[in-house]
């Protein structure tokens, strides 16, 4: 059994997590329940850029990989994800989640189908069409821990 403890409680913890490795479930969920700079600290050991979602499909927190691809002149936490991606079918009024392409998004697809299995997804393509009028294509991996999914990209 591979045993490893905490790194922000010291408690012994019997496996290793692939979000967030080296921080037990109860320090988890306490981070997930009050994002802070610590948690998007954590993020910074993971490999690729990577963001945390949770189950309203806003984003939790974010790595500097993560924040340097998508940053904009706004904080990436505390948006909707497709926000962050630069979707060009939310507007003011009706915004990410809200519109008639969102049951379809496969950016929720994704997140929804590892949050359903607890399965880790790994490389998948999709292209998007920015605000801008740019498409582009990213390569996500997704894991899941609690209620929450780590959706990284050409993990």
């Amino acid at each position: 059994m591979d045993e490893t403890k905490c790194a922000r409680c010291g408690s012994t913890m019997d496996q290793a997590q692939d979000v967030l490795p080296g921080v037990c479930d109860p320090c988890f969920e306490k981070l997930i329940s009050s994002p802070s700079e610590e948690l998007s600290g954590l993020l910074e050991h993971h490999h690729s850029p990577a963001a945390l979602i949770d189950s309203d499909m806003t984003v939790v927190a974010v790595n500097g990989g993560f924040e340097q691809i998508f940053r904009g002149d706004h904080e990436l936490r505390g948006m909707k994800v497709g926000s962050v991606l630069d979707c060009i079918r939310p507007t003011a009024e009706t915004p990410c989640g809200e519109t008639y392409s969102c049951p379809h998004c496969g950016i929720r697809r994704l997140v929804d189908a590892t949050r359903a299995s607890g399965e880790r997804i790994r490389r998948v393509a999709m292209s998007f069409r920015h605000k801008s009028g740019l498409d582009r294509t990213y390569v996500f991996t997704t894991h899941k821990r609690g209620d929450t999914v780590l959706l990284s990209i050409g993990a």
